[in-house]
């Protein structure tokens, strides 16, 4: 799980709901976001801070050519990317993927988490709703 301790988008949040009452329409651009970064970050193999992931064994890769798989990290199916989806509501956002494994790649390989890009995308996506 993902928490986000910012001062400024909590504001802007709280502006939103004092705005429009159901915060869930902004949670779901939020999430939209975040499924799309986070889809990127499978695809550019690297993390939220721009770090390159860990890279898979010699032999792993050799046997995923051989078998006509994608030779990329986290790629053979792209199934765990594939299945990252947002649930949003009244009381707040829960992204992440229903596959029991879905954690275990955060450790060498993170790609849940936010970065400064991601918080400022954020405001603005929030900043939108208080400008419509």
């Amino acid at each position: 799980m993902i928490r986000i301790d910012n001062q400024i988008l909590d504001d802007f949040l709280l502006a939103v709901v004092n705005k429009i009452g159901d915060p869930t329409p902004a949670y779901n651009n939020l999430g939209e976001y975040l499924q799309l970064r986070t889809r990127d970050r499978f695809d550019s193999e690297t993390g939220p801070k721009g770090a390159s992931w860990k890279p898979i064994k010699a032999n792993y890769k050799a046997y995923k050519a051989r078998r006509g798989f994608d030779t990329g990290i986290n790629k053979r199916t792209k199934f765990l990317r594939d299945t990252l989806t947002y649930e949003s509501s009244r009381s707040g956002l829960l992204f992440g993927s229903p596959l029991d494994y879905a954690e275990y790649p955060e450790g060498v390989r993170p790609y849940m988490a936010i970065d400064a890009r991601d918080e400022f995308e954020f405001s603005e996506i929030l900043v939108s709703f208080l400008d419509g």
